[in-house]
Formats: C-alpha cells, sequence, structure tokens
C-alpha cells in the first residue's frame, strides 16, 4: 500500500515527468487512503511503438474515482479544452433557468439510483482538479445535449425576433446563477486523496454513509422476460415471450432466434411516483432537433455464436475530442471483483467495452431515439453499474431498468455459459432482447434494428449497415477483421481514419478462447496491442 508520504513525492515526481513530457513512458504510482493507482503505457506486442495509457486502481468507488482523475488528469484537462459540444452548448445551457432545473433534477435521480458510482464521478473531479460540475455535464452530455442545442436555437430565434422589435436578446436570455450541482468545486488539487476523502465526509455529500454503501432497492420486475433456468436437460430455458422475426433492417442478416421485447417496470425509490412517458414539469427532449455533428457517436459490432465459433468484434470509434483522451482502465473494488475497461477522460467507465472477472463482456453501440425523458437514468451510469454484472441474467436487468433516460445498445456476452445477446434499450421502459444464435453473423452500428422507435440515424449508421449487406457474411474471424477494417465507401467507411471520425480501436472477444484482444490500426495488419485472459484472475498480468 501507498502511504500518504511516499503519495505526494510521487505526485511532485509524476507532474514533473508530465511537465517535460505528456503521457511519460515512465511508470509512476500514487495512491493513499486504502488504495494504489498506477500510471504507466502498455507497449504493442509486435513493438512497433504503439501504446496506450494504462490506470491501474483498487479501493472504494471514491478513491477509485479520486485515482483515475490523478492519473488522467492531464488528459482531462486536453479534452475538456477542447470539446465544442460542451463550450458551444453545455455550459451556456447549464447557467438558464431550464437547464438549472433540468440539471439539478437529473442529478438527484442518478446519484439517487447510483450513491456509489456518483460518488466515483466525485472523486474523478477532485483527483483530477477539475470542477464537479465540467465531469458531471461530461457524463450527462448524451442526455442533456438535445435539450442544450434546442434551448440555444430557441434563443437565437427570440433574440431576432427582440432585435426587429427593439429589445436586445441579453435581456431576454441572460443566465441564471449557478445552479446548486453546478456550485460544488473540487479541493485544490495538491490535496491528498485522504484529505479530500475526509473532506468528502465532511460536505453534504458524505453525510450518513461510506462512499462504497449501495442504495437499497426493490426487486425490479420484467414484463416479457424471465430469468433463465435450467431445464432437465441441462440446457437453459427463458420465460420469455418470444416474437419471431422477419430480416433485420440494415443487417442484412435473417434472424434465426427469438426476439424479447416488452417494457420493464422499475420499482426502485428513484422512480417511485412517477409515471413513464408523462411529462411532468421536465419534459422529454427531442433528439430531432439535434443534427450532424452532434449525434456523432460511431461503433460498429459483428456478432456470432455457432457451434464453431463464439465472437463479438467492436469498433471503438469517436470524434476528433475524444482521439487521444482514452486509456485502459483495470480495477479492483473492495468487494473482490476486478474489472477492464476501456474509459474515455473525465467519464465513468465504460462508454465503449469492458470485461470483468465474472466472465462478463460487453460493447456498446450509441443510438439516437427521438425521445429523451429528462427525469430518467444516464447512459454512463448504466454501463458503469453493467460493469459489475456477476452472470447474463444480471447484465440484462442492469440494462433494462424501467426510467432509462434515453437509450444504448448492449453486445453481452456471458462466456461461462457461452451466450450472446444484443439489447436495445430506451426511455419509458422499452427494450428488445435478441440471442445471437444462428449460422450467420449480426452486425450492429448506430441505430434502433427492432425497437420501433422514431429516432434520428446518421449518414455513417445508413451507410455502414448498407456495406454490410453489400459483403459476404463473415465466416471466420479473419473475415470479421477485414469487415471492420473496411474502407472501400471514402465518406463513411467503417474503418474511420478521420479527419473528424477515427477508429480509435478494434476489441475481439472470444468467448471460446476465453480472450480479449484488442487492435489499434486496421485490425488486418496493425498491432494486437493486448491479450487478456478473461477469467478469476483477470488483472493479474499487469499487478
Amino acid at each position: 500500500m501507498c502511504t500518504e508520504g511516499k503519495m505526494d513525492g510521487l505526485r511532485a515526481e509524476t507532474e514533473q515527468q508530465q511537465r517535460a513530457q505528456p503521457w511519460s513512458s515512465r511508470s509512476a504510482r500514487v495512491g493513499g487512503g486504502g488504495g494504489c493507482v498506477e500510471l504507466k503505457w502498455i507497449h504493442s506486442m509486435g513493438g512497433e511503438g504503439i501504446s496506450i495509457p494504462t490506470v491501474h486502481v483498487s479501493g472504494t468507488s471514491y478513491e477509485m474515482g479520486f485515482q483515475i482523475g490523478f492519473a488522467t488528469r492531464a488528459m482531462i484537462a486536453e479534452r475538456l479544452s477542447a470539446d465544442p459540444s460542451l463550450h458551444k452548448y453545455l455550459l451556456p445551457f447549464a447557467q438558464t433557468k431550464q437547464g438549472r432545473s433540468i440539471i439539478d433534477r437529473f442529478s438527484m435521480v442518478n446519484r439517487e439510483r447510483y450513491p456509489r458510482y456518483w460518488d466515483e464521478m466525485q472523486g474523478i473531479a477532485d483527483g483530477s482538479g477539475v470542477s464537479f460540475n465540467l465531469i458531471m455535464l461530461m457524463n450527462f452530455k448524451k442526455e442533456i445535449l438535445p435539450s442544450a442545442v434546442k434551448s440555444q436555437e430557441d434563443s437565437a430565434t427570440l433574440g431576432s425576433q427582440a432585435h426587429e422589435g427593439g429589445v436586445t436578446s441579453a435581456s431576454r436570455s441572460r443566465p441564471e446563477a449557478a445552479t446548486p450541482a453546478l456550485r460544488e468545486a473540487a479541493p485544490p488539487p495538491s490535496l491528498g486523496i485522504q484529505e479530500s476523502t475526509d473532506r468528502f465526509h465532511a460536505s453534504p455529500h458524505g453525510v450518513g454513509r461510506r462512499p462504497n454503501d449501495v442504495k437499497d432497492t426493490k426487486p425490479r420486475q420484467l414484463t416479457g422476460f424471465e430469468p433463465a433456468t435450467s431445464g432437465a436437460d441441462g440446457g437453459d430455458r427463458g420465460g420469455a415471450h418470444v416474437e419471431d422475426g422477419g430480416k433485420d433492417r440494415g443487417t442484412g442478416t435473417h434472424q434465426t432466434s427469438p426476439v424479447v421485447t416488452g417494457k420493464c417496470v422499475d420499482q426502485s425509490p428513484a422512480s417511485s411516483g412517477i409515471a413513464f412517458g408523462t411529462a411532468i414539469e421536465l419534459g422529454m427532449a427531442d433528439y430531432r432537433n439535434v443534427g450532424g455533428s452532434n449525434c456523432d457517436d460511431d461503433c460498429s459490432d459483428v456478432l456470432i455464436c455457432t457451434q464453431s465459433m463464439a465472437l463479438i468484434a467492436h469498433n471503438e470509434d469517436g470524434d476528433a475530442g475524444t482521439k487521444n483522451h482514452t486509456f485502459l482502465l483495470m480495477a479492483t473494488t473492495n468487494s473482490g471483483l476486478a474489472f477492464l475497461a476501456y474509459a474515455h477522460a473525465g467519464e465513468l467507465p465504460t462508454s465503449a467495452f469492458g470485461v470483468n472477472n465474472r466472465r462478463i463482456a460487453f460493447t456498446m453501440d450509441a443510438v439516437f431515439p427521438a425521445d429523451v425523458d429528462l427525469d430518467g437514468i444516464g447512459r454512463n451510469f448504466v454501463s458503469r453499474d453493467l460493469l459489475e454484472a456477476v452472470d447474463l441474467c444480471d447484465a440484462i436487468k442492469r440494462v433494462t431498468i424501467g426510467n432509462l433516460s434515453a437509450g444504448h445498445n448492449y453486445n453481452i456476452a456471458d462466456l461461462n455459459r457461452r451466450k450472446i445477446v444484443t439489447v436495445e434499450t430506451a426511455s419509458k421502459g422499452r427494450f428488445s432482447l435478441k440471442e445471437i444464435d444462428g449460422p450467420d453473423a449480426y452486425f450492429h452500428a448506430n441505430s434502433y434494428l427492432r425497437l420501433s422507435i422514431e429516432q434520428t440515424v446518421s449518414p455513417s449508421t445508413k451507410a455502414r449497415e448498407a456495406r454490410f449487406a453489400a459483403l459476404p457474411l463473415p465466416r471466420s474471424v479473419d473475415d470479421i477483421l477485414r469487415l471492420l477494417a473496411d474502407d472501400e465507401d471514402k465518406s463513411y467507411p467503417i474503418y474511420m481514419q478521420g479527419p473528424t471520425h477515427y477508429t480509435l480501436c478494434t476489441a475481439l472477444i472470444d468467448l471460446d478462447r476465453h480472450l480479449l484482444t484488442i487492435y489499434v490500426g486496421k485490425p488486418t495488419i496493425g498491432q494486437k496491442l493486448l491479450e487478456i485472459s478473461i477469467s478469476e484472475d483477470l488483472l493479474t498480468p499487469f499487478l
């Protein structure tokens, strides 16, 4: 364990390294308060100089967040300074009366449901020395951005009308005083983790519970899906109502497995008394008002589960603001659960992909439903919770909660049962679950394929779906990697190489070999950055 004195010395050493060379290839360890953090680089297996920063953390939720924030603080600062939507939309919106109401309520709902992850987010802010409001806005970005864009468009319209009528727009749209959630400032970055932890507990946010406490919730019910049970023949039998599908739009494959659709009823305290779909005070945001670069999350997945292979292959794509602002996180919680996640600087892990030592692995694809429930749960909190799933049924329950704000697509693998499912979720308890078990590969990008929901679909998603449909179905690992490396469509390729969007890495989850492989560069010719066994000793190679 690192002592506080050692941490202070290493903090100064690390800061000196970063001033001389950002993201130094040297290792530096900082810790205290029951945990340690290591910042280092993992180099490509081919020895070609390709590498990625990695962080190993342990401790309580707040301690892990603090360690993450400190280790990646330069990366966080760079990302925040360069994020156009943060400065153009989110920060101005946060100072308006409407923005204050939305952020206060959204904060309360998410904090009530996931207190440990809220503490983790607070720790990221404290460790990085960045004000909490900026970290919070980055984690709420996907849900709040539609309202922020619409607010600015409405203000511009009012300003134009007021100017024509001889009234200044400033008198109509003057920023309000900062919301309580936005007034919280991080402790000075000179504070150590123990002092920050003590300060956190002394604050109103820390009163009455430890950072690692779990909020009790009532059992949740899923209508249309029941946990699988073991049948007399030893196989798994699901109690779900299923619908046999025709052809999935955009995938180019026929469904050979049932699709589960339905609603989940969330009985947690956070949703008590709220009727899903009602507009209460905050109403619903509309992604149709957000176009172009504001719906630019791009990812592509190929899933297959046959007798000969069971794989999830994922291109993790991002805009120019996320390039060089990602890292691998290896975490061990106080409960003994360990996970690896590909994380974006300043955000809760993970909005990309992850695995844990319960042999649950997953990737994700952003989707853009037309309506966003501004009284619901944010996607970053759901995916953070998914990292702690103990089995497939538990994972499905964690992503199909009843009061989601927007939605996501989750591709989940249970290596113990050799099963893969893909789950599309949306607000108002809507979800669609499909087990991958047919002879053909299944493709998912950034649109709903099974839920009948009004949505925004980008030209890139349409082009990638069409390209998959036009290509021969992949029948091997090499075929799948070639597909994810395809750049035939120069305007909207599957494998992206700029100037606005990039494929940051490719992840291959092999259920038979219990192996996660991460590629940088085109997966057909690029370097294997990392191979790691998905087991109870998940993090052993890195300790």
